[in-house]
């Protein structure tokens, strides 16, 4: 377990979630994503927190036996890829990967069977556009400093998309554009 805490580290993952990788058997799963070719370029902080967070020990400690076989292994590396890549928002990708424990092995096919698909920055600026247009008011309170008023607009483009936007990017393009002036 130590050495396998080492390897964690070394790539990236903060002590805790290594610690936790460790004692779930989730260690192997993470370190395959940044050995294996479909990983390549995943950040393995990325998938130790996907896996910590969303991949439940079963009552005897462990993680499902599915978590070790090579299809789910080699799944979950380009899952991670996808979601690193903004092919899929985080919110997609937890949802792609309880799909994966159900039986799943491709995630690329579960993404489009649930119609995921990464939301074009045009279509994302014409929804902030939208959001902001229907709310002038919070939109002046936003601009003003009130950081919280943020969650009116993300969550107008989020019921817009059916919760398919990414919110970091919404949040990012409201930044920006109050930034600007």
């Amino acid at each position: 377990p130590a050495a396998k805490r080492r390897r964690l580290r070394d790539a990236g993952v903060d002590a805790a979630d290594a610690a936790t990788l460790t004692q779930r058997l989730l260690a192997d799963l993470v370190l395959a994503v940044g050995d294996s070719d479909a990983g390549a370029g995943a950040p393995a902080e990325r998938a130790a927190t996907l896996a910590v967070n969303n991949i439940a020990a079963g009552d005897d400690g462990e993680p499902p036996a599915r978590v070790g076989e090579p299809g789910f292994v080699a799944g979950f590396a380009r899952l991670v890829a996808l979601e690193s890549a903004g092919e899929l928002t985080a919110t997609q990708a937890k949802q792609v990967l309880a799909e994966m424990l159900d039986g799943g092995d491709s995630p690329e096919e579960i993404a489009a069977a649930r119609g995921f698909e990464a939301l074009a920055d045009d279509a994302l600026t014409a929804l902030v556009d939208d959001a902001i247009a229907a709310d002038a008011d919070a939109w002046a309170k936003f601009c003003a400093g009130e950081d919280k008023v943020a969650g009116v607009f993300v969550g107008a483009v989020m019921k817009a998309t059916r919760g398919q936007a990414d919110g970091g990017a919404v949040t990012a393009q409201l930044e920006a554009r109050r930034a600007a002036g």
